[in-house]
Formats: C-alpha cells, structure tokens, sequence
C-alpha cells in the first residue's frame, strides 16, 4: 500500500510539473505573439512613415526640378536659330505644368493628418510662388517670341540688305559728283563720303 501511495504521489507530481511547464509554455507563445505583433505593427508605422517622407521628398526635388527646367527652357527659347527650336521649347514649358501638378498631388497624398502646420502649407506656399515665377516667366517667353536670336540675326540681315542698297546708292552719287565738272556739285563730294562713313560705322556697330 506504501508502494502504491507513493506512486500516485509521484504521479500527481509529475502531471503537475507538466501542466506547469505547458501552462509557462503557453505564456511564453503569448508573450511572442505579443512582442512579434507590437514589433510588426510598430515597423508597419515606420515603413508607412518612410514611404510618406519619400512621397513628399519627391515631391519637393520635383518642384525645384521644374524651376531649374524652366529657367532653361527660357533660355532656349531666347537661343533658338528655328522657329522648329522655339516651339520645341514652348511645348515643354507648357508641358510643365502638369508635371507641378502632379508633384502637388504627391505631396497632399504622403502627407497625412496630423502633420505639421508646415508640412500642410508647404504644397500651397510653392503654388504661390510657381504662379509668380510663370508671370515672370511668360513674359520672357513673349519677348522671346519678338526678339529670338534666330528672328535678331533674320533682322540683321535684312538691315545689312538695307545698308548695301543705301551704301551703293551714295556710291553711285560720289561717281557723278566726281564726273560733273560743277563747283556747286563738287562741293558735295565730302558729305557723300561722310554718309559713307556712317553707314559703315553704323553696320559694324
């Protein structure tokens, strides 16, 4: 009986070491199941985070991109010998501003509630400032539409056209005046070839 009384007893002590072990088991899987799902949850946040100041920093290099561009664009415009090159040019600036646009967008979309005061303006701060750099900038372009380098030097030429006509017309005056045997006719010989002078003065000016 003795034996007998000492194997339940030994029985019920190991089944209790065992229900111990199962239940710290299942404490400890809870505790990982916690800690792995805050962790998750947490580099979830960050990741959405990272993607957000991404979105908007994009966004941003993209703004200053399209300055950049634009300021260059206007200078082709300004350089352009065609009026192929002038229009290429036009195009992209007007191609720009949905590229703004979309870059705001961007910006609205990786920007979420909550955000800094600075952070919500920012989309609006750059339109403002956009808007008043394309006044500017449009004025440029239609000075650069009268007055390119390709229709300055179509200018220059029908001026230098101009000149050959007037420079052989005095030409052909100082060789009658050179010819007539007139005092009153002869007297004009040095205004002639002052005339002469300034329009070669003028043309290399």
């Amino acid at each position: 009986n003795l034996r007998q009384g000492r194997g339940t007893t030994m029985r019920l002590s190991m089944s209790k070491k065992l229900l111990g072990v199962v239940v710290l088991l299942i404490v400890l899987a809870i505790a990982i199941f916690c800690v792995g799902y805050w962790g998750l949850s947490a580099m979830g946040n960050q990741v959405e985070r990272l993607r957000d100041l991404n979105g908007r920093s994009t966004a941003l290099q993209t703004f200053y991109t399209l300055v950049i561009e634009r300021g260059s664009l206007l200078k082709d415009t300004i350089l352009a010998e065609t009026e192929e090159e002038f229009k290429t040019a036009g195009t992209a600036i007007e191609g720009q501003e949905s590229a703004m646009k979309g870059a705001a967008t961007l910006y609205m979309d990786s920007t979420p509630p909550g955000s800094s005061q600075t952070a919500l303006e920012t989309p609006k701060e750059v339109d403002r400032l956009w808007q008043e750099y394309a006044v500017i900038a449009k004025r440029v372009y239609d000075m650069a539409d009268k007055n390119s380098n390709g229709r300055a030097r179509a200018m220059a030429e029908d001026l230098d056209e101009i000149l050959d006509k007037m420079d052989e017309e005095r030409e052909g005056i100082a060789v009658a005046i050179q010819a007539s045997d007139k005092p009153e006719v002869s007297r004009l010989a040095p205004e002639i070839r002052g005339m002469r002078v300034e329009i070669t003065m003028f043309r290399n000016y």
